[in-house]
């Protein structure tokens, strides 16, 4: 019955659900004023709430991230291709990677490839698809020219795809992929005779260079699974902007740090991640879940939920403890790489342009628990929802005490800031751990700077990411909400890379 109906009026829904972020967010932006005026005392227990679930996802986060860095040093040192010969089926896996591109210089994809000749697993059943845009013409062909010549030879096979415009599709990463990925199965299984169900395709950004260990640990991951789970299984690892640390703008560097701890931090609830950015899976799942979409831009959420959703629910992600490092965004001036980053979180935050298609999915397959389900739409609220009201709400208390005289004479208004604030303060606990965990997980210093020198730097960057994320995080969130909200669809931004 409501299958029905959602797909009667799947486009009246699809609209009003694009609405919902962008009205939650101004809702929230504006709830000093309109709930201190007429509902103070909701307003107040609100406040209080969210410094609490500030507070809780500090701690978690910041124990998170210890354990992970403690993994992390497990993990790197692990001989993790030794481990996964031992398991059966180990001489079968083949792994491809595709890896994106359009405007990238062809050094930065050089770098890529070079770290992939560095993997422990053995070169001839790692296949690589370079993955480029037609419309990037000569400039393309020209790039690719060059890096097959360079690599030729170095993995099991290198091939390149040029993905052309066909009307109705989106030009961007997820459809560059589908169009690759299909391609990569026709000439793999097809006619080469590879084994389907033995091949693991792994999404690389242009510019992130994967751990050595990164595809034996993946092996031994799946290895230890159960036949029946290992093609129901993404694979994870937390991508770090470290390629270009010390190079970026401050500004960049802040936010680039705290990323790549916050990453490392949700790493140990694995129940709760959605793949991102450069990630591993099962051809064969994507194959049955059709591809990648062609009409979005969050290929990453996309994909994942058209598995989700084709696997009745039984999908979800495995924690790889092998840091990818990645560029941070920068430009050739100061103020061109705001903008670049800028832009960069924006389409970031324009995953929400999703949550329409995975929301309506959640309510046509019943066959999926309703825990389950409502445990996912949880976590996109979370994740996506209130990534642009967040930092708003410790203003909140402020502001509705200063525009409503009366309730700010009540024992609630009176304590409402000191209760707050002591909240907010003690988060300041965790940040410290983040600082400690950053030091530790950040690339040497090209100065050789000593260990107080970048704890200081570490630091003075952490003072600075609540500015810095406000501006640089919570605007262009806004941004992509609003412009959501209001019909005004962003196309998929290439990064600009140096």
């Amino acid at each position: 019955m409501l299958k029905t109906f959602v797909e009667k009026y799947d486009r009246q829904i699809n609209r009003f659900l694009e609405i919902v972020p962008g009205v939650i967010t101004w809702t929230f932006i504006f709830s000093p004023i309109w709930a201190g005026l007429f509902v103070p005392q909701l307003m107040a227990y609100l406040v209080i709430f969210f410094a609490l679930y500030w507070l809780f996802q500090s701690a978690r986060t910041g124990w998170g991230a210890v354990v992970s860095y403690k993994q992390f040093k497990k993990d790197t040192d692990r001989d993790w291709l030794a481990d996964a010969q031992k398991l059966e089926g180990f001489e079968k896996i083949e792994h491809l990677i595709i890896i994106p591109f359009c405007n990238e210089p062809v050094n930065v994809v050089r770098k890529t490839l070079a770290n992939l000749k560095k993997q422990t697993f053995p070169k001839e059943r790692i296949h690589v698809v370079l993955a480029m845009e037609e419309f990037a013409g000569e400039f393309g062909k020209d790039n690719v020219k060059t890096l097959l010549s360079e690599f030729e030879g170095d993995f099991g096979h290198l091939w390149a795809t040029f993905h052309p415009r066909i009307p109705g599709e989106m030009p961007g990463k997820s459809s560059n992929e589908a169009w690759a990925g299909k391609w990569a199965k026709k000439k793999m299984v097809d006619e080469l005779g590879y084994d389907l169900s033995q091949i693991y395709v792994t999404s690389n950004d242009a510019d992130a260079r994967l751990h050595p260990r990164y595809f034996s640990s993946v092996a031994y991951k799946i290895l230890s699974l159960p036949k029946k789970l290992r093609h129901l299984r993404f694979f994870q690892s937390p991508i770090v902007f470290y390629n270009n640390l010390w190079r970026v703008i401050l500004p960049v560097r802040i936010s680039s740090a705290a990323s790549g701890v916050i990453a490392a931090g949700r790493l140990t609830a694995p129940q709760e991640l959605h793949p991102y950015s450069t990630y591993t899976t099962s051809l064969k799942m994507v194959h049955k879940a059709g591809y990648w979409g062609v009409k979005v831009i969050p290929e990453d959420y996309h994909i994942f939920y058209k598995c989700f959703f084709n696997e009745g629910g039984r999908v979800n992600v495995i924690s790889v403890f092998l840091p990818t490092s990645a560029d941070g965004a920068e430009s050739t001036t100061f103020w061109e790489s705001v903008k670049n980053y800028y832009r960069q979180v924006r389409r970031w935050a324009y995953g929400v342009s999703d949550d329409p298609y995975v929301l309506k999915e959640f309510l046509k397959h019943s066959e999926i628990p309703l825990a389950t389900r409502l445990f996912r739409g949880l976590i996109l609220v979370d994740w996506h929802f209130f990534w642009a009201t967040k930092s708003f709400i410790p203003f909140s208390s402020f502001i509705a005490l200063l525009i409503n005289p009366v309730f700010s004479q009540t024992v609630l208004a009176h304590n409402l800031p000191r209760i707050s604030s002591l909240i907010f303060q003690s988060c300041f606990i965790f940040t410290l751990v983040f600082v400690a965990v950053d030091i530790l997980m950040r690339p040497k210093h090209p100065k050789n700077y000593s260990r107080k020198k970048l704890f200081v730097i570490s630091l003075f960057d952490w003072f600075f990411v609540p500015i810095v994320g406000l501006l640089l995080s919570v605007i262009p969130a806004i941004d992509a909400h609003t412009r959501l909200m209001l019909g005004k669809y962003l196309a998929y931004e290439v990064t600009e890379k140096v």
